[in-house]
């Protein structure tokens, strides 16, 4: 009898009710942050998800070019591949870079971006290596 006079007076569900809003906000806040990669090329390409936080260090598709630091993950992409990779909570300044694999001079250019819309990976207008686009 003492429970239910207890479970059902409106100081204990308003109580309740502020206790499970904050955790759901708490919680919302830690949830991963998803950012795909789609490539629309001819060719194989390499993704790299870096971000400040990331300790990996990674090697640039032309392997006598410079490293890439701070990456979270990498993948190559076979043309029409796409992925999501989901940064961890506690990492900020999200960014992706794409370069192109076997493609000659082209794979020496490595193009990023830090808009998540910008996932799409497409041949550029200019020179024929890969950037990004938001479609």
């Amino acid at each position: 009898m003492f429970h239910k006079q207890i479970a059902s007076s409106p100081k204990y569900l308003r109580t309740l009710m502020l206790t499970l809003s904050a955790s759901i906000a708490i919680s919302g806040t830690a949830f991963a942050d998803t950012w795909p990669a789609h490539n629309h090329t001819d060719f194989d390409v390499k993704v790299y998800w870096t971000a400040s936080g990331c300790t990996e260090i990674a090697r640039h598709c032309n392997t006598h070019e410079s490293k890439i630091f701070n990456v979270c993950h990498q993948e190559i992409l076979k043309p029409d591949d796409s992925v999501r990779y989901s940064y961890n909570a506690d990492v900020n300044k999200h960014k992706l870079l794409t370069c192109a694999l076997d493609q000659g001079d082209l794979s020496s250019i490595l193009r990023a971006t830090a808009h998540k819309k910008h996932n799409h990976i497409w041949h550029s207008d200019i020179d024929g290596s890969p950037e990004w686009s938001d479609d």
